[in-house]
């Protein structure tokens, strides 16, 4: 086999395998909740990575400074619209965190007596529960390792 062609397969090898071990991550995100509430039927919102761990980085930060995004974005619009509970997750969860709080921010007015869901490492449990409160929002943070 050529050079070029071993190379190729390796890279793609590397490529799919954070692919499989996200899905496990949400999965097992998504069976701590379902363990907790037995039957509930709820919409949820996976925040998203920026693909790799610099991006990430430079994500979370712009996150913090301030800036909204798409997921945030989504996150108010479905706990404003939305009927049933929501439940928030994500492959990495200082990003879900992080995302969830600027919701939380810039939603402030349109959020108050609302609930949401978070499922995460523990970390992130008090300065959530710090911006929901200051939002009037009911949080429930369901932790996993």
């Amino acid at each position: 086999m050529k050079l070029h062609t071993r190379l190729m397969i390796s890279l793609a090898l590397c490529v799919s395998m954070p692919v499989l071990a996200a899905n496990a991550s949400l999965d097992a995100k998504v069976a701590a909740v379902r363990n907790l509430h037995p039957g509930l039927s709820f919409d949820r919102i996976d925040v998203p990575t920026a693909g790799n761990m610099i991006a990430d980085m430079m994500m979370l930060a712009t996150i913090k400074s301030g800036a909204g995004s798409t997921a945030s974005q989504a996150i108010i619009d479905e706990m404003t619209q939305g009927g049933q509970p929501l439940v928030v997750m994500g492959e990495k969860d200082n990003l879900a965190e992080a995302t969830l709080e600027r919701a939380l921010q810039d939603g402030k007015d349109k959020l108050q007596g609302k609930s949401v869901t978070l499922v995460g490492a523990e970390e992130y449990r008090e300065p959530l529960q710090k911006a929901a409160q200051s939002a009037g929002v009911n949080l429930e943070f369901v932790a996993v390792p």
